[in-house]
Formats: structure tokens, sequence, C-alpha cells
């Protein structure tokens, strides 16, 4: 419903695979190998220009509510600019509360001009909406075929877990000021559900763990538009002071709101991630995935499929291998050589 009334980025991926640096480039415009944040225990540091203390130059309120401690302030720093933070004391709550205190907000502040970001948590394990996965949960049961009855189950369970995040969404998406107003819909990373040896949590940088949802919705925008082409979460920022009329704020980032009109001819850059303590690095770049292991680690969770060793590459073709399951570095190896040559590159850039 969201998408029909704004522009769907089909391509769309983060800058990690884990929470807090996702989230901390999607608030600053700045990607984590400038930020210097590769985990999720590393604060954003004070003089940082975020997103809500650029909207509250404007005159803007700032309002956010999240779902998991570590987005508040204590730990990532990421209350930065917001006037309000509603967040849980300990670990994580249900994202009805986050989505409940929004609209409070939002009905309080009805004739103020407001940043706001609600964050919700629930479809990561443990998967636990058990009101909404029943129908999924039947039919893995029922289903059987090549996957074991444990991982039908949990992928059911990952599935109710979605239909409540949009249950409560839809809630938010219908109120009058945010159905007028704004919005852009994200993820700060994927769920694995079993991929690579990866088991139902978010690792690795792999398209599983990499590829996010991405609605951009603003009054006047060409409704029920799809871009192919991929692109970066970490222009959300520069692309919601554009869409709110703030186009001439100095904020970084590269401004998706063109591509909605360039269609398949927009340029598409590469785009580069980092796994959990910059283990891994990856660029994705059209229809090329590369990785670099920086560092030899396990691969897979819980137990490990494999050993990566250090400096090796991973290279896919993503138009015939989207899963990335055939590693073709040996096969192309000079085509892997040059677009290795180019995350290196990026990777010495470090600013």
């Amino acid at each position: 419903a969201l998408a029909a009334r704004g522009v769907l980025f089909e391509g769309a991926q983060a800058v990690s695979c884990i929470t807090l640096p996702s989230h901390a480039a999607m608030l600053t415009g700045v990607h984590p190998r400038d930020l210097g944040i590769v985990d999720n225990f590393t604060a954003l540091r004070a003089e940082a220009l975020t997103l809500a203390e650029v909207f509250a130059q404007e005159g803007w309120r700032t309002v956010a509510a999240v779902s998991a401690l570590h987005r508040g302030h204590g730990v990532g720093g990421l209350s930065q600019g917001f006037e309000r933070m509603s967040a849980p004391k300990f670990g994580a709550r249900p994202g009805a509360e986050s989505v409940d205190q929004m609209i409070a907000w939002l009905d309080e502040l009805a004739d103020q001009p407001v940043f706001a970001w609600v964050h919700v948590y629930d479809a990561h394990a443990p998967y636990e909406a058990t009101e909404f996965e029943g129908a999924d949960l039947e039919e893995a049961r029922r289903a059987g075929g090549e996957l074991p009855l444990d991982m039908r189950e949990n992928r059911a369970r990952y599935k109710g877990e979605v239909r409540y995040v949009d249950h409560h969404l839809k809630r938010l998406f219908e109120h009058p000021r945010v159905k007028r107003g704004v919005v852009a819909f994200t993820a700060d990373h994927g769920e694995v559900l079993g991929e690579h040896g990866i088991f139902f949590t978010h690792d690795e940088v792999y398209p599983a763990t990499l590829r996010v949802p991405l609605i951009l919705s603003w009054p006047g925008c060409p409704a029920g538009t799809r871009v192919e082409v991929p692109v970066s979460n970490i222009g959300i920022g520069r692309s919601l002071l554009t869409a709110a009329g703030l186009g001439a704020a100095e904020f970084p980032g590269v401004d998706l709101l063109p591509y909605a009109e360039a269609g398949a001819g927009a340029e598409a850059l590469p785009l580069f991630a980092f796994s959990f303590g910059a283990q891994a690095a990856s660029m994705t770049w059209r229809d090329r995935h590369l990785i670099l292991h920086l560092v030899g680690h396990p691969i897979g969770k819980p137990a490990a499929l494999w050993v990566s060793e250090e400096c090796q590459v991973e290279f896919y073709d993503l138009s015939i291998d989207p899963g990335c399951q055939v590693d073709l570095v040996e096969e192309r190896h000079e085509e892997a050589a040059r677009h290795r040559r180019v995350l290196i590159d990026w990777l010495l850039a470090t600013e």
C-alpha cells in the first residue's frame, strides 16, 4: 500500500549487516568507513552532524521512538538532535509500543513540522509473534519438501513477525499526518534464513543480509514507480530533506529522488558494505558482487560451515545467481581482480 503511493527501490542495500553502523550511516549520511563505527558498541561521536540536528536547525520538532536499547543514546549515541526519544530501559520492546508513542506525539504536535524516527525490532530472532504466525506455521508443517521441519517452522515464524510489523506500521502509515507527509520505510539489514550456513540471524555481507526494503513517499511523487538500479540506504537522509523542501540544507549522501524520474537511465554507483567488526568488506556494482575477507574468520552460525582466509575473495554474478551460491573467482579471475581493485581503492580513501 505504501509503495502504491510512493517509489519502491527494488535493489536497495544497507551499508552493514549489523544495526548500529547501518543506523548511524542513515542518520548522518556518512558511511561506516568514515564514521569508524563497524560494531554495535562504538557510539556516534558528538561532533557528527545528524539528520535530526539539521531538521532542528530548520525549525522542525524532532522525536524518536525506538524499540531496542542500543538504538537509544547510552549505547549508540543516536539520540543526538532529537528533543525527545523514547527507548526501552532493557533489551527490546514490542513495536506496537513505539508506534503508540509516535502517534501520541504526532497528535500533540499537530500544528508543527515534525521529523520523526520510528524503529521496530520485531522481525528479528527470537520470533515470537504467535498470534500472526498460525496460517504460515500450519502450511509449513503440511508442505514437506527438502527443508527440515524446524527450518520451515522458523521461516514461518519469521513471516509471523513480518505480519506483526506490517499490522502496526499500517496504523502509523494511515495517520493523517503521515499519509500526507514524507515517508521513508527501510531496514538496517536483512535476515538470513539458512543461506550460507547462517541460520536466523544477520551475519556476513551476502545479499540475504544486505538487501533491504526501501520505499520513499512524498507529496507529488510519481506514485507506483519502481526503481531497479541498486541504491544505498545511506542516501535516505539527503532524500528526506529534499522531499521536505529543505534541499538547500547541507547534508551528505546521494539524493535518491532523481532516481524516480531517471528510471533505468540512472547511474549505478558501486555500493560498499562491512560485516561485523569489518572482518569482511563487499562491493555490489550493477550485477556483480565481490567480497573481500579482511580477516580470516568462521562463516556460518551457529556452527561454522567454513573458515575464510585473510584477503580471500569471493565473486558472484547476481544476474544468474542472486543468492550468491556459486563463487566465480577462479572462473572470472581477471574481472574479479578489477572489482577487487575498486574496492581496495575505496577502502584506502577513508576519511
